[in-house]
């Protein structure tokens, strides 16, 4: 009981104090909310961006105006006219610029005739027209050879660009002109650098209220002039238009040439009022169903580490002995996970001890069942040996020779892998000996892949297979013929012993299936049984002998390992 009334007195004061404290963030930010809105955004940011534009625009005109005179100045232009030579410098003196600043252009060079000499236009001249050149840019252009000339002029180039502003002047060159020079603004390149989601309405005018730009064509009349001009005074810095109220700041370039208008709306502070009432009644309502939810966000607080207990404790019954608890809660569940990691620690040391002791005790099989394998091979050669000693003594000294070299191999306890080339060299003195027995009765080839000789293999594998071909092959054969076939098949070392003998009855290919996978270490089949338990020991359950026996028509031994090559330890 005593630690229900804890808990109603927690769950009381985080009630109390969650409340109080939504309550007040949500007065803050309702206030917080009106003055960034009615303040920041609609008049500091209006005139941020106003100033903004004023300066993307002058500094991007101003370079134009300093490169053409530039351009005077160095004579490169001039030399053009007058010798036509160095028109690869112009271009390039051009591109340099256009690509040097922001407002990206498309330039021309045109002749007195009306002629585009130069352009970084790639589609035809827009101004390849004598109807255009005599009126318009070019005619105000002649007009005023001294100076640069300013204009609203937009020309699509193709379905997707246009330029909507040109800076031109005429070149004079011995105070006659001989062509002139135009710059021609992209729209989208100015777009790109002047246009601000913070402010909804931009338009840009010349000096006679023709758009430039219009972020929206609702200010624009039939003709595209901008049709609130005549209502801006200094006054006032609001302006009515089809009900509503607008914020603006004006400001222009160059002596009027260029003006810019920035407008946002007031009317949707109206709107804002009429949101956060809604927003503040949601509010409240939030804070009751709050209330409610507190209740259980409080009790799972307060289970949170039985939670963590419970998911430590599926872990561990997953496998997972890494599930160590981390609880700081200050009770007794504290306490419980000091002990739960205590055991998990205690639990893997005996897991390890368990684990160790299955390796030993598989290590020591291994070692039983390899050390049949000698007494097994010994036998068979001292009674082949013993025949060859009465038939042909220098046959016979030759075979106690390498009958020798295999002692010496087959009693090397040290290593119990080597590589493959080793082990054919073993199976050649061995099949030497055999061949001096049976002469021409027996016959055998080998077919070994290259990059097989260098992989590691267990110690006698292949031998008491093939001795098991020679001893139960010759019933109903005269001669017998043994294929070794030793290849790299998808990752792993494939070993085939194929013989021409008596084969195997379907009944004894059965029984010896069974004692292959007997995994006594009684087996009385010593040879196969032995090296088949010995590679699933070694390699897994996948790896091993497999036997495949006709009878009358011979026999196939498949031995599969894993491709290795490094010492098996």
């Amino acid at each position: 009981m005593k630690y229900n009334h804890y808990y109603k007195d927690d769950l009381k004061k985080m009630l109390i104090l969650y409340g109080i404290s939504f309550i007040i963030i949500i007065v803050i930010l309702f206030y917080a909310f009106l003055q960034i809105y009615s303040k920041h955004i609609v008049t500091v940011n209006n005139k941020k961006y106003n100033e903004f534009t004023n300066t993307i625009l002058f500094n991007g005109i101003k370079a134009y105006e300093d490169k053409i005179y530039d351009f005077e100045k160095d004579q490169t232009i001039s030399k053009y006219f007058l010798t036509g030579k160095n028109q690869s410098e112009v271009y390039d003196e051009m591109y340099k610029f256009i690509n040097s600043t922001k407002l990206k252009s498309v330039f021309y060079i045109v002749d007195t005739k009306g002629d585009t000499l130069l352009t970084s236009n790639y589609v035809d001249s827009p101004y390849n027209s004598y109807e255009i050149f005599i009126s318009g840019l070019f005619k105000q252009l002649k007009n005023n050879p001294k100076n640069i000339v300013y204009m609203n002029n937009k020309i699509q180039i193709d379905l997707t660009k246009r330029t909507i502003y040109s800076i031109g002047k005429a070149i004079m060159i011995n105070g006659e002109i001989k062509g002139y020079l135009v710059f021609d603004i992209l729209e989208s390149e100015l777009k790109k650098e002047i246009l601000n989601t913070d402010v909804e309405t931009l338009v840009i005018t010349d000096k006679y209220n023709n758009a430039i730009l219009a972020t929206n064509n609702v200010f624009l009349d039939d003709i595209g002039k901008f049709s609130l001009k005549s209502k801006f005074n200094n006054v006032k810095s609001t302006i009515e238009f089809n009900d509503k109220i607008y914020y603006y700041n004006v400001s222009n370039l160059f002596n009027g040439t260029i003006i810019i208008y920035t407008l946002s709306e007031l009317n949707s502070i109206n709107d804002l009022l009429a949101t956060t009432i809604l927003f503040a009644f949601i509010t409240m309502l939030g804070l009751f169903i709050i209330t409610i939810i507190m209740a259980d966000y409080i009790a799972k607080k307060k289970t949170k580490s039985i939670e963590l207990l419970i998911n430590s404790i599926n872990q561990v019954q997953d496998g997972n002995l890494n599930a160590f608890l981390d609880i700081k809660s200050g009770d007794e569940f504290e306490l419980i996970g000091k002990h739960f990691n205590k055991m998990l620690n205690r639990l893997e040391l005996l897991i390890n001890k368990n684990l160790e002791l299955t390796n030993r005790n598989q290590i020591a099989e291994i070692k039983q069942l390899e050390s049949q394998f000698n007494p097994h091979f010994i036998f068979n050669t001292l009674e082949t040996l013993k025949y060859m000693i009465a038939i042909d003594k220098e046959k016979a000294t030759e075979m106690i020779i390498k009958f020798a070299n295999i002692l010496r191999y087959s009693i090397d306890y040290e290593n119990k892998t080597i590589k493959l080339e080793q082990d054919i060299s073993y199976l050649n003195n061995y099949l030497t000996i055999q061949k001096f027995r049976y002469n021409d009765r027996l016959t055998y080839e080998m077919n070994i892949e290259e990059d097989s000789k260098k992989l590691i293999v267990p110690k006698l594998i292949l031998q008491p297979i093939i001795e098991n071909c020679i001893n139960h092959s010759y019933k109903r054969k005269e001669s017998l013929h043994i294929v070794l076939d030793i290849s790299i098949i998808n990752n792993e070392l494939i070993m085939v012993v194929k013989d021409n003998g008596d084969g195997i009855t379907k009944s004894r290919l059965n029984e010896i299936m069974l004692k292959l996978d007997d995994n006594s270490i009684e087996n009385n089949n010593i040879g196969l049984s032995n090296i088949h338990r010995r590679l699933k020991l070694l390699f897994g359950e996948k790896y091993g002998i497999f036997i495949e026996s006709e009878e009358n028509i011979g026999t196939i031994v498949t031995i599969k390992i894993p491709k290795i090559n490094e010492s098996l330890t």
